[in-house]
């Protein structure tokens, strides 16, 4: 009971934060992103603290609208409703190209919900005795996943005006992956895992849950801390600080795929941060004002990371090339080769939001001729085979 008062009182409160300041309100939403594992039921229908801020949010900034046009003194009930539909035409078309987004996102609701509508009421698991409730599983999926962000997408396209706002966002989206970074960290020094395998997983019951959440923040921060020192800015200790602290959060989740996804990420940004540069180089090899010391630095850090890695977890770092036996390699070797089959034989309807559990089940035995080493498998662990077409967790 405590719990649901402090819930409500909670979303009341950032109600009215909306309600006042609804700008800085909707940019700070990424600081509670990670509290949709703080669940509530209404009337059965269950509920996550951060979905409940989000219909707070899209509430208040609708009253707002509506008040704000309704409030006029110089048209009647029915020249108001006029100008709130002419207000909102002129919200939505004064951005070009934006109707192309929008489309591309009903399209994309649209499959859900055609998703949603395949997926059978009940299967039996692999053991024939256990109960797959898939249409229940693809409803929780069709409003947590998919529904709700595109609910988050149209808050950030309504207040976000300008690219400082994007930064501020993702400030906040960083500090909470700092704080989460620090859970972890405490796990690590305290030994209180949530694992079995000993990986730092903050609140997550998968380490790399956390690898996931936090691996943006860090190339984000990283980016952040090198634009301070370029500039030579007080904040460069606060970004350093917080890189230094999701970093090493990051080390002990001991989630290779991350490590890789951050360094091909940075890779990225420094291909086309020096663009320019990089298409003199074809003709001057050593035309001056290419960052040789940040490449050759960029490239001591990543070696000095494979060593670090390597020195945490020889065992691990050994077994994941060994695909002959169990480990993670070659589990997910299976969970590709099964994810597939299911795509090539269902490429255009789909298996149903959520059913990959149970249908990864199934057709393990027709598509590997054994049990695979690992029998409970959530999701294809590869966004295109998760998503493509409408295979979704």
């Amino acid at each position: 009971a405590v719990w649901s008062l402090l819930f409500m009182v909670g979303v009341a409160g950032y109600l009215g934060y909306v309600l006042f300041r609804p700008k800085n309100a909707v940019l700070m939403l990424p600081l509670f992103f990670p509290l949709y594992l703080w669940k509530f039921e209404l009337k059965g229908i269950p509920l996550t603290f951060a979905e409940a801020l989000i219909y707070a949010a899209l509430l208040a900034l609708g009253l707002r609208y509506v008040y704000g046009h309704f409030s006029k003194k110089d048209a009647g009930f029915w020249g108001k409703f006029a100008n709130v539909l002419a207000g909102l035409k002129k919200r939505f078309s004064g951005r070009q190209h934006d109707w192309k987004i929008f489309a591309f996102l009903g399209l994309f609701v649209m499959a859900a919900v055609y998703s949603t509508l395949i997926a059978p009421d009940k299967v039996m698991m692999w053991d024939g005795v256990t109960p797959f409730f898939g249409k229940r599983i693809a409803l929780g999926i069709l409003k947590g996943w998919i529904v709700v962000p595109v609910m988050l997408f149209c808050l950030f396209y309504i207040v976000i005006k300008k690219g400082e706002d994007i930064l501020k966002m993702l400030d906040w989206f960083s500090a909470s992956a700092f704080v989460l970074s620090l859970y972890a960290l405490f796990q690590v020094l305290t030994g209180r895992y949530l694992t079995p395998d000993a990986r730092a997983s903050g609140p997550f019951e998968s380490a790399n849950y956390l690898a996931l959440y936090i691996s943006p923040a860090i190339v984000y921060l990283l980016i952040r801390l090198k634009e301070s020192l370029v500039n030579k800015s007080k904040d460069a200790v606060l970004w350093g600080a917080g890189f230094a602290v999701t970093f090493a959060a990051l080390i002990f989740t001991k989630s290779y795929a991350a490590m890789a996804a951050i360094a091909i990420s940075l890779l990225v940004y420094f291909l086309i941060e020096y663009a320019p540069t990089f298409g003199i180089l074809l003709k001057s090899r050593f035309k001056k004002g290419f960052p040789w010391r940040t490449f050759l630095a960029f490239l001591a850090g990543a070696v000095l990371l494979l060593v670090v890695v390597y020195f945490i977890d020889p065992v691990k770092w050994q077994r994941m090339f060994n695909f002959a036996n169990r480990n993670s390699s070659s589990v997910r070797v299976q969970v590709y080769t099964i994810a597939w089959h299911l795509l090539t034989t269902n490429w255009l309807s789909g298996i149903g939001l959520g059913q990959f559990p149970v249908q990864y089940q199934l057709a393990s035995l027709n598509v590997l001729g054994r049990e695979p080493y690992e029998l409970n498998m959530l999701h294809p662990h590869n966004f295109y085979l998760a998503v493509w077409p409408d295979l979704c967790q």
